[in-house]
C-alpha cells in the first residue's frame, strides 16, 4: 500500500493488506514498510516514524525501510517526518496479529531562500593598482582606468587601446594580435607586463620572438582594471631591462592590470 498526502487512508484499504476483517484483540501486530520521496520514488534514510498516543518511534534505514513491532491492536495516527520534506500524517487501524506493510511517500519542501546581497571585494584590485595610481599621479605615461574597459567590455582589447594611446599600433604575428610601436621606421614590439610580471621582453631571434610574443587578444576588456603605456624614457625602473635582440623596453612598455 502506498500512502501520501493526497490519499485518505480508509479502513477498507487497510483490509486489502491483510485479506481479512480487522478485529481488535489483546494480541499485538506490526507496522512496517518504506519511506520514499514521491518523485521519483527513492528511499529516504533516517526519517522518523511516530505512532501517536503510544509513544512508539523508529527511524528508516538507508534503504528507506522501517519496522514498528509489538503494536497493540487499535486505530492510530502515524506521523512521518524527514529533513527537507513535508510531514505526512495518516491514520492506520491495526488488528490482532496484523502486519501492515505500507509505503509512505513524502513531498519535498519548497524552501524560500532569504535574499542575499553580494558585494564585490575590490581590496585585491586596489593593491594591484597602487603602482598604477602612484605613476598616474606623477604624470608620466598614458593611463586608461577601469571605466574605459567597462564601457567597451564587448570590444577587443586592441580596439580599446588603438586611438586612445598615441603611437601604439597592433600587428598580426604568427596568428597573434600583438602590440607594436613605430621606431626607426620599423615595427617595434614593446615589453608587455601583466600584473607586475613581464610576459614579453624581446627575444634574440625572429623565430623566438614570434613564439614568445604576447597575444593581446588573450585578454578580455571586461577583466582589465587598468592599463599603462610608457615610452622608453618613462618606463618604470623595475621594468627597464632591455630585452635581448634590441626589443623589450627599447620599444616602450605596456602594463596591464587585471581582476
Amino acid at each position: 500500500m502506498i500512502l501520501n498526502r493526497a490519499k485518505a487512508i480508509s479502513l477498507a484499504a487497510l483490509c486489502l493488506c491483510t485479506g481479512r476483517p480487522l478485529q481488535l484483540s489483546a494480541q499485538r501486530g506490526e507496522i512496517s514498510g518504506r519511506v520514499l520521496a514521491d518523485m521519483p520514488e527513492r528511499p529516504i534514510a533516517d526519517a522518523r516514524i511516530e505512532v501517536r498516543t503510544r509513544g512508539l518511534t523508529t527511524r528508516s534505514e538507508p534503504n528507506g525501510r522501517f519496522r514498528l513491532m509489538d503494536v497493540p491492536p487499535g486505530e492510530y495516527v502515524v506521523v512521518v517526518r524527514a529533513l527537507g520534506f513535508d510531514s505526512l500524517v495518516v491514520s492506520i487501524r491495526l488488528a490482532a496479529n496484523d502486519v501492515v506493510d505500507v509505503d509512505f511517500l513524502l513531498t519535498r519542501t519548497a524552501q524560500a531562500m532569504a535574499p542575499v546581497q553580494v558585494e564585490a571585494d575590490r581590496t585585491i584590485d586596489r593593491l594591484r593598482l597602487a603602482e598604477f595610481d602612484e605613476r598616474r599621479a606623477m604624470g608620466f605615461g598614458r593611463f586608461l582606468d577601469r571605466s574605459v574597459f567597462e564601457e567597451n567590455s564587448a570590444s577587443q582589447v586592441d580596439v580599446v587601446l588603438i586611438g586612445r594611446v598615441p603611437g601604439l599600433r597592433t600587428r598580426r604575428v604568427s596568428g597573434k594580435t600583438v602590440l607594436a610601436a613605430q621606431r626607426d621606421a620599423q615595427a617595434c614590439y614593446p615589453q608587455v607586463v601583466v600584473n607586475g610580471i613581464s610576459v614579453f621582453n624581446g627575444a634574440p631571434t625572429k623565430i623566438a620572438r614570434e613564439t614568445l610574443i604576447f597575444d593581446v587578444s588573450s585578454l578580455r576588456a571586461d577583466e582589465i582594471i587598468g592599463f599603462e603605456w610608457h615610452n622608453p624614457s618613462s618606463t618604470p625602473s623595475r621594468y627597464n631591462a632591455t630585452g635581448a635582440g634590441g626589443d623589450g623596453s627599447y620599444c616602450g612598455t605596456a602594463i596591464f592590470w587585471t581582476k
